[in-house]
C-alpha cells in the first residue's frame, strides 16, 4: 500500500534558521522546499503502520539534520519501534537517523543500502548481497562478518537450518 503526504513543514530554504509553517500539500507555492511531513501526515502514517506486518522504510520522511525539521522522522521511528511487526530500515540517511535519535537495536534489520534495496522491490534479482539481506531479513536472521562486505553471510532459519552444512541450501533458498 502506499500513501502519500496530506500536509508538509515548508521552508524557502534548509538551513537552521530558515523560518517555516506546516501547508496542505494543495496549498504549497512554488518556492515552498518540502522539508519534513506535517502533524496529519504523521498521524495517517501511523495508523497505517499499526496494521502492517511487515515494514520496509527507505528515506526519512524530513531534513532530520536539522532538528526543527526532523519531527515526523523521530515520530514513525518512535511508532515503528514499539509495532509487533518485521521492520525494516534501508538507507544510509534513514539508518542513521535511526541510530542518531537512539533507534538502532529496535528493528528487525537496519542497513545503508537503500538503493539496493529499492532494486529488490522493484524486481531485480542478480547478485547483488543486500538483496540477499532483505530475504533474510523478512524470513531468517543473518549475520555478516563484516558490515563493509557483504558477500558472505550465515542464514540461520530455526526449523530447517541446524548446522552448517546446510548453509548451502540456506543460500540457494534465498538468492
Amino acid at each position: 500500500k502506499i500513501v502519500l503526504p496530506t500536509d508538509s513543514v515548508v521552508a524557502k530554504e534548509v538551513s537552521e534558521t530558515s523560518p517555516y509553517e506546516e501547508k496542505y500539500i494543495t496549498d504549497f507555492s512554488d518556492d515552498d522546499i518540502g522539508v519534513d511531513i506535517g502533524h496529519s501526515t504523521v498521524k495517517l502514517f501511523k495508523d497505517v503502520l499499526k496494521e502492517s506486518k511487515t515494514i520496509i522504510w527507505n528515506g526519512p520522511v524530513g531534513v532530520f539534520e536539522i532538528d526543527h525539521f526532523a519531527g515526523g522522522t523521530k515520530a514513525i521511528l518512535e511508532d515503528m519501534s514499539n509495532l509487533d511487526a518485521k521492520t525494516i530500515i534501508g538507507g544510509g540517511d534513514t539508518a542513521s537517523a535511526a541510530i542518531n535519535f537512539g533507534y538502532k537495536n529496535k528493528f528487525t534489520h537496519i542497513s545503508t543500502g537503500g538503493g539496493a534495496s529499492l532494486e529488490l522491490l522493484e524486481g531485480k534479482k542478480g547478485n547483488n548481497a543486500y538483496n540477499e539481506l532483505i530475504r533474510c531479513a523478512i524470513g531468517a536472521y543473518c549475520h555478516f562478518k563484516s558490515s563493509y562486505n557483504l558477500a558472505r553471510f550465515i542464514v540461520w532459519k530455526k526449523d530447517i537450518y541446524q548446522n552448517k552444512e546446510n548453509l548451502e541450501q540456506a543460500f540457494t533458498q534465498f538468492a
